[in-house]
């Protein structure tokens, strides 16, 4: 099971349900938010989202650290703690301190962003991967992804479930379904 770490106020949910839906298309999610367990999958899923906003300390292999809106990176977040890549939408400042040793995938519209929203229409979207990134032990080229929208979606939200996409499915998927 690969995790996912949603970070910041659990009463935001303007990632948290697209990125659901994204998961649920490729292999299906177990969501826990406090007190609350949601599973999002037809068979056992592949993914567990883990939204907090209280981290003190990570321990993960491979898994992948987002930031929502308002959130600033924890100081537990380096490369010993075993993320495979930090998550910014561009609601994050760009002068933020980052962890030096780990890969950052930032999703907007600004020059410095690897993850930019190229078009949308109502039912599909360009998604652009403008750097060649290296995630885990991947190499992700630059290129279009072309997404097929199952449900009306956020702008920001689309590009961080595309981030979160590629990093965990692989750079060089040229298509997905949101």
């Amino acid at each position: 099971m690969r995790t996912i770490i949603l970070y910041g106020d659990c009463g935001d949910s303007r990632l948290t349900f697209p990125l659901c839906r994204a998961l649920e298309q490729y292999g299906g999610v177990i969501r826990l938010n406090r007190g609350n367990i949601g599973e999002y999958s037809t068979a056992a899923p592949e993914f567990l989202l883990y939204e907090t906003d209280v981290l003190e300390s990570v321990q993960t292999d491979g898994g992948l650290l987002l930031l929502k809106e308002g959130a600033a990176v924890p100081k537990a977040v380096t490369s010993a703690c075993g993320i495979a890549a930090l998550i910014l939408p561009d609601s994050i400042p760009a002068g933020e301190v980052l962890p030096a040793d780990v890969p950052v995938l930032r999703c907007g519209t600004r020059d410095e962003d690897e993850i930019a929203l190229s078009s949308l229409e109502e039912q599909c979207a360009i998604v652009t991967l403008r750097r060649t990134l290296e995630i885990g032990d991947r190499l992700c080229e630059p290129h279009d992804i072309h997404i097929t929208l199952t449900h009306p979606t956020d702008p920001c939200a689309l590009t961080v479930c595309c981030a979160v996409l590629t990093a965990v499915l692989g750079g060089d998927r040229d298509s997905f379904q949101i």
